[in-house]
């Protein structure tokens, strides 16, 4: 037994501590039962709590982003990192040190005009405090900001007061020059400005099937010819300002295939219209073909014979071939696959732990 003091703190209202200290030998998961006595020794109050063992695990999560939703920055952009740390109870960690790293990982010529400056590796480097009001904002000098077009790794590491360390990194693209945006929308290759004065300017566009200037002004629809790869947009100088390569697109198309107990299905999902021809078989026949930029095939069956079929189209000035097999699942290997679950006996509100999902089969 142990005995404590309350004293009082308004009228009616009493406080007081003890300590479990491991020499009360209370038994863990133990109902403790406390009684209240006046200086006269009458009891006249009783209550109870559960004392239990329970560690508190101070396992941490950070969060780093930038005042944009897209990283994407020009020159006149303020660029701020907001960090922010919390512990496994959902609590701010407040006392964390931070450190913050600005690199250049490569010059990106696709938002700017070539130009003879001086890139380099280290951009900012800078240690503070975490924020008591979270998140905490770190805002990179303009004087530090880069000369050329480029994307930034941003790394960021934190030390707790308990020497947990965490690290956190992003990447994002800065750009030099007004933005010019060039991109796939249906049939044809969209260039717009997202800066008004770029639509009064003259601009010069080439692909690399021909050696010809076409002048243009932006906005700017350009048919899509899928036997060229790449189309470079040029400024009234005649210098370099940004291209596109279809190249970056590596799966212009997307094809989808199922098969039921009573029917097949091959569909194609086309965004850029882009003209493709097709052949379907079943047991070395040809039952079905065509060309054009949709697809939506489907056919009533029975058997379980497979279905092959083959796709075609120019994406890049390069002769694309797709292949598919489309069958019924096996229905007896599916009925002996096995799943399995493994994780933490206990989790504690708010932690991250790793599931092992395991998938077998008798084999």
């Amino acid at each position: 037994m142990a005995t404590f003091k309350a004293t009082p703190y308004r009228k009616g209202c009493y406080q007081g501590s003890i300590h479990l200290l491991d020499s009360l030998k209370i038994p863990k998961s133990k109902i403790v039962e406390l009684y209240f006595e006046n200086k006269r020794g009458k009891e006249f109050a009783q209550t109870d709590f559960l004392y239990e063992d329970y560690e508190l695990k101070e396992n941490y999560s950070m969060d780093l982003k930038t005042n944009k939703s897209k990283n994407i920055f020009y020159a006149k952009d303020s660029i701020t990192f907001l960090v922010s740390a919390k512990t496994n109870n959902d609590l701010d960690v407040l006392d964390g040190k931070i450190k913050i790293v600005v690199t250049s990982i490569e010059h990106n010529n696709k938002y700017g005009i070539y130009e003879k400056k001086f890139l380099p590796n280290t951009i900012w480097k800078y240690e503070t405090t975490l924020s008591a009001t979270p998140p905490t904002s770190i805002t990179l000098p303009d004087s530090l900001k880069p000369q050329l077009s480029s994307t930034l790794k941003v790394l960021v590491t934190m030390n707790s007061v308990d020497n947990t360390k965490l690290a956190k990194e992003l990447t994002i693209d800065y750009r030099v020059h007004d933005e010019v945006v060039m991109e796939l929308k249906g049939g044809f290759l969209n260039i717009e400005a997202q800066n008004d004065t770029l639509t009064t300017k003259t601009f010069y566009l080439k692909n690399n099937n021909t050696n010809t200037l076409q002048a243009i002004s932006i906005p700017h629809k350009e048919p899509l010819n899928t036997n060229i790869n790449q189309y470079t947009l040029y400024d009234a100088h005649k210098t370099y300002y940004a291209h596109f390569s279809l190249s970056d697109i590596t799966t212009p198309i997307q094809f989808y295939q199922s098969r039921t107990v009573d029917s097949v299905f091959f569909q194609a999902a086309n965004p850029y219209q882009i003209p493709f021809w097709y052949s379907i078989y079943k047991d070395k026949t040809e039952i079905a073909q065509g060309r054009g930029t949709e697809l939506n095939w489907r056919k009533k069956t029975q058997d379980k014979t497979p279905y092959l079929v083959y796709v075609y189209y120019t994406w890049a000035g390069k002769l694309e071939k797709k292949f598919f097999f489309i069958q019924l699942p096996d229905e007896e290997k599916t009925e002996k696959m096995q799943l399995s679950l493994e994780y933490p006996a206990e989790v504690y509100p708010g932690e991250k732990i790793n599931l092992d999902i395991t998938l077998t089969d008798e084999k």
